[in-house]
């Protein structure tokens, strides 16, 4: 008896949890609207697993100790701005480097310091060959000799000279007879011919003095140094008075009117380099303003290098600036930017409201009271301040400027 009893008990069993499972089953199925990947809410509504994750819950206390802040998205007509790193340079051909190429005594014509301004052919210093004595002795009796000869030269050129015109005029009287009839052809005849060998005289004379040369040429043993340009004096290294050799470097003169904005821009900016609408730059070392440089539309305002860097994909662009003041000078840094504007307006939001996660862009999107979202958006064209959103928002939703990084950190 009591292993029958044993035996009903434990197919009742067995039949209870058979019809429990099939019950709990049946019940789950019939619920109505639900899908494994959503969860049911308060009003009977479901919302995406995904949509509950990115949204973020903060308390009004919270949001003031995280110093949040937030911008609505507006329609702008956004200017796409490139900032390229650069840096100022001075022109190869404004640089000279004034040398002596005889060693000697340096003399200079005026005491120049730096910042002293010097033009182009101006006389800035001779150079005094030191001779041995007895070179010293033949070029002094060297000098004598010319200088004698010199006197000769022009005291025979004056002779003639007075030769000459004492034969004009004896034959301009000769001319007068005979044509009166006074004196005879042949006396005529003579005096022309007299005319004619004085001046045959004067030429000789004239080319005598040619051939011993200006009084100006002093044979002597020193060279004059002239300024190969208009500009500044950079350096100097040599001093007035100094004995110096054969190469040595004198003074640097440097021309600041125009100098170079170098900049390297990347292979791939090249397109937007050549279509830019406007070129701007400033000197944060200065003033800070905004300086434009002007595009020929017939002529780019930039000459490119010749060979790109394998390593950094850069390539040297230079933009030739004035510089009246001459302020401006090598290795200065430089903020340039390319800008280019599209006339139509675009949605936009500040630049410092999109953060990266896992490769996405993200804002955190302001729904009121206590609740943000976590948005992924889409990104086209950007100037210094604001970015164009393509996607993943709407015109006038708030998004979060302020605060971001706590706000990202928020479970």
């Amino acid at each position: 008896m009591r292993k029958l009893v044993f035996l009903l008990v434990i197919i009742f069993s067995l039949l209870l949890i058979k019809y429990s499972s099939i019950f709990l089953t049946s019940s789950q199925n019939s619920t109505p609207n639900s899908t494994p990947n959503s969860t049911p809410i308060n009003n009977g509504k479901t919302l995406n697993q995904s949509t509950i994750t990115n949204t973020i819950s903060l308390d009004k206390e919270s949001q003031l100790l995280f110093k949040l802040r937030t911008t609505p998205s507006a329609n702008k007509v956004i200017q796409n701005s490139i900032a390229i790193p650069a840096t100022i340079k001075m022109r190869p051909q404004s640089r000279a480097i004034v040398s002596s190429s005889i060693g000697g005594l340096l003399k200079m014509k005026r005491i120049l310091g730096v910042g002293d301004r010097v033009e182009k052919d101006e006389l800035l210093a001779q150079v005094q060959q030191p001779l041995s004595v007895p070179d010293q002795i033949a070029l002094d009796a060297y000098k004598i000799e010319q200088k004698s000869r010199r006197i000769r030269v022009e005291d025979e050129v004056d002779h003639t000279r007075k030769l000459l015109v004492i034969a004009n005029t004896e034959l301009t009287r000769t001319r007068k007879l005979y044509e009166a009839g006074a004196t005879s052809l042949k006396k005529l005849q003579e005096a022309e011919q007299k005319v004619e060998l004085a001046s045959i005289e004067v030429a000789h004379a004239i080319r005598n003095s040619i051939d011993i040369g200006p009084k100006d040429s002093s044979f002597n043993n020193s060279l004059s140094i002239k300024s190969p340009l208009s500009g500044i004096v950079a350096s100097i290294e040599a001093t007035n008075g100094q004995q110096i050799d054969t190469g040595t470097d004198i003074l640097t003169i440097v021309d600041l009117s125009t100098v170079w904005i170098e900049a390297q821009i990347f292979e791939a900016d090249l397109p937007k380099l050549y279509s830019a609408t406007s070129i701007t730059y400033k000197i944060p070392s200065f003033d800070n303003k905004v300086y434009k440089i002007e595009i020929n539309k017939n002529k780019p305002p930039f000459t490119l290098s010749t060979s790109l860097n394998p390593t950094t994909r850069t390539i040297a662009v230079y933009f030739e600036i004035p510089n009246p003041n001459n302020r401006l000078i090598d290795n200065l840094i430089v903020e340039l930017d390319l800008n280019s504007t599209n006339a139509q307006e675009k949605l936009t939001v500040p630049i410092q409201s999109v953060i990266e996660e896992n490769g996405q862009k993200i804002v955190f999107v302001y729904k009121g009271g206590e609740q943000f979202e976590k948005r992924i958006v889409t990104l086209g064209v950007q100037n210094k301040t604001d970015i164009e959103v393509l996607s993943g928002l709407n015109l006038g939703e708030r998004v979060v400027t302020e605060g971001l990084y706590q706000l990202k950190t928020k479970k």
